[in-house]
């Protein structure tokens, strides 16, 4: 049984060597370095070869399956290639592979054992790009033109070949498919206790630092949404959940379709999933968010034994198992890990489930933030770091982001910074637990799961029932929606960031505090209400712009600063430009009280002259025999033109003219301005010297 209850998604690893190795990579056009662990090596064995490796490895073994591990030896010294000759002198096992333990620098272990994910362009094969290597390539099932390629290389030797191909323009994407030892960021009974959804002061807590969830069950509790739990397994036979499980999936290969490893306790995915969906008004243990959702399980790790902490994962598992979730029906898909780095093939199946799940609008992927164990909080972590991705922090039951001094006592922080979109409930989270001895502790539930892994689907049950009270809802609405109707927590400063376009942010809580009860009553009545459209708006006239308001909702006006608000109520603005020299781009937003927001986009005033250039075919006015210079004007509406001199023109477009001098030496003024419904810009002038034929047939050109 795990006596483990702060699951964590970082080591902090701090290196004091003079000389520490490193090894680097070219990886979505940026330079990805590793630390090379001084005291640990990879190695592949036969499987009766696991005792004799088990004595040589005195240190410690950290078994990654029954034929490979990470040993700890520290008598070794000197580079990898040192100590691994050194450690080949130790014995007369003839091991099959040996690879260093690379760290990333938020303290993520992982290892690349000659396997390359690579994604080409249509048309191309991967036996002309590796053409005279020996390599197995096994396509992928879920993503076209993506493959698994397995060589003979050491490490330094395979991330020198994914340079090279990155360069190829056969090549989408190519990168090692790297071993990860990740960490998990980590009703009825024990309703009271559940105060992510009614908080009533749950140890010592704040009263309403909640998510106001039991308010949003008057509308919906998640009937006809399913929830994909990508994570170690889910108990299949848990009485708190069996009614709201589907077919799960196993993308390590292991067969269990969705079940965990019960002897190594990898309960995680299980306190997941009841967060999400447990059966509710069951006399039976805990309520979920969305608690008549359906969970669909995805077994993407496991650990190797009940004392492990990390997770045994690869960037293809990962990705598998997001790619069929999305192509199974999952309408949101709830990622409670992250750490390492960065990985196109887990960004492109993450990606693929936005962009295509649900038939076309968009399955909506949240991971976890990560956390900072011992710590008050690192950035955030990939694969949260990933834009289209939802990135979920935690909150405290005292309405401050998790960190070091927040009340619940629990010593770590959660990651925070640019990538940061919203946090969730995340300490001291009652949930269910594999079910009798095994798991977290003896019987069915965990009263204290914990980390941005309970955040995580904390947010994704809401997410649940916004969809569940509209599913029309495209992916990017849903969000949207989220993201809007947040509690902006006391005691942190919130502002307009250009990178965060859903409305005030700040970098430790994000939008803010996930409101269940404002999110759904947004979501019910997001399709209703519409801005009325206009084009253009002028100064000293007045446009009265409509809003269908039907719940005649309270509304906030805003106007852009070159636009003024003459008279508004709940159902229309009357506005005119703010002065006459107001040109540009001009906007009105409404803000509804139930947190909808809607924005109409026009033009204010007159063009304005900056957007209006002058070009010729050449570097000035030839005279020729018989031949016309051609100007373009570049600045939209009706161009008017004028000349210094006299000249012959002859229409071509809206927007040029060709011209031809009746002198044929000198200067020439050409000027232009634009016209629009308010009327003309300003004059805008360019000069031009006239230039004549030289005896010879040339051309006089002055500079």
């Amino acid at each position: 049984m795990k006596q483990i209850i702060l699951l964590i998604s970082f080591l902090t690893v701090t290196f004091f060597m003079q000389a520490q190795e490193k090894m680097t990579i070219q990886l979505n056009g940026s330079t990805i370095e590793f630390n090379i662990s001084q005291d640990e090596i990879y190695v592949e064995f036969a499987e009766n070869q696991k005792s004799t490796v088990r004595r040589i490895s005195k240190d410690g073994f950290e078994e990654i399956s029954s034929k490979s591990a990470i040993l700890k030896m520290s008598e070794l010294t000197g580079t990898f290639n040192k100590r691994k000759q050194s450690f080949r002198g130790k014995t007369s096992q003839n091991f099959q592979r040996i690879e260093p333990v690379l760290i990333y620098n938020d303290g993520t272990k992982q290892i690349s054992k000659g396997e390359l994910n690579i994604k080409l362009k249509a048309n191309a094969l991967v036996e002309d790009l590796l053409k005279g290597r020996t390599f197995t390539v096994q396509p992928n099932e879920f993503e076209k033109n993506l493959y698994l390629v397995k060589l003979n290389l050491e490490t330094s030797e395979l991330f020198e070949l994914v340079n090279q191909l990155q360069k190829d323009n056969r090549v989408e994407f190519a990168e090692p498919n790297f071993i990860r030892m990740m960490k998990p960021h980590t009703n009825d009974p024990f309703f009271s206790s559940q105060w992510a959804i009614n908080n009533q002061g749950y140890l010592g807590g704040t009263i309403d630092a909640d998510m106001d969830v039991d308010d949003a069950w008057n509308y919906t509790t998640g009937s006809g949404i399913k929830v994909a739990v990508i994570d170690e397994g889910v108990d299949l036979s848990h009485t708190d959940l069996t009614a709201n499980l589907l077919t799960g999936y196993d993308a390590t290969g292991n067969g269990s379709n969705g079940a965990p490893n019960e002897e190594n306790d990898d309960a995680h995915g299980t306190a997941c999933a009841g967060i999400i969906a447990a059966v509710a008004n069951n006399t039976n243990g805990t309520a979920g968010v969305a608690y008549n959702a359906k969970i669909i399980p995805v077994r993407i790790a496991y650990s190797v034994s009940s004392t492990s902490t990390a997770w045994i994962t690869n960037d293809n598992w990962i990705a598998n198992g997001i790619n069929w979730a999305w192509q199974n029906g999952a309408d949101v898909l709830s990622n409670s890990y992250g750490g390492g780095s960065y990985s196109s093939t887990i960004e492109s199946a993450i990606n693929n489930a936005v962009n295509n799940g649900r038939n076309g609008k968009g399955s909506v992927v949240l991971f976890s933030s990560g956390n900072d164990s011992g710590g008050n909080g690192n950035p955030v972590s990939f694969p949260a770091t990933v834009a289209s991705a939802i990135s979920v922090g935690a909150s405290s039951m005292c309405d401050t982001r998790k960190n070091l001094s927040s009340c619940d006592g629990e010593f770590w922080g959660s990651n925070f910074g640019n990538s940061l979109d919203i946090v969730a409930p995340g300490v001291q989270i009652y949930t269910t637990d594999i079910s009798g001895s095994n798991g977290y502790r003896n019987g069915d539930y965990m009263p204290s799961f914990n980390g941005t892994s309970s955040a995580c689907p904390n947010a994704a049950g809401v997410v649940a029932l916004i969809l569940s009270a509209d599913q029309s809802l495209t992916q990017q609405e849903a969000r949207e929606i989220l993201e809007r109707n947040t509690d902006k927590v006391n005691g942190y400063n919130y502002s307009n960031n250009l990178n965060q376009p859903n409305g005030t942010w700040n970098n430790e809580m994000g939008y803010g505090r996930v409101n269940a009860f404002a999110a759904v009553q947004a979501a019910q009545q997001f399709n209703q209400a519409e801005l009325e459209d206009i084009d253009i708006l002028c100064y000293n006239d007045s446009n009265t712009i409509q809003l269908n308001n039907n719940q005649n909702n309270p509304v906030t006006w805003q106007v852009s600063s070159n636009v003024v608000i003459l008279s508004s109520d709940n159902s229309s603005v009357t506005v005119s430009a703010s002065s006459s020299n107001s040109t540009g781009n001009g906007w009105v937003k409404a803000t509804l009280s139930n947190g909808i927001t809607l924005q109409e986009d026009f033009n204010v005033g007159t063009p304005s002259s900056n957007n209006l250039r002058v070009i010729t075919t050449g570097n000035g006015i030839y005279v020729f025999s018989r031949t016309w210079q051609e100007l373009y004007a570049f600045g939209g509406d009706d161009i008017e033109w004028s000349f210094s001199t006299s000249v012959m023109t002859r229409n071509s477009g809206p927007n040029s003219i060709l011209i031809y001098p009746t002198s044929s030496t000198g200067s020439i003024t050409v000027g232009i301005r634009a016209r629009n419904e308010c009327g003309y810009s300003q004059w805008k002038y360019k000069h031009f010297t006239i230039y004549q034929t030289t005896e010879d047939g040339g051309i006089d050109i002055m500079h």
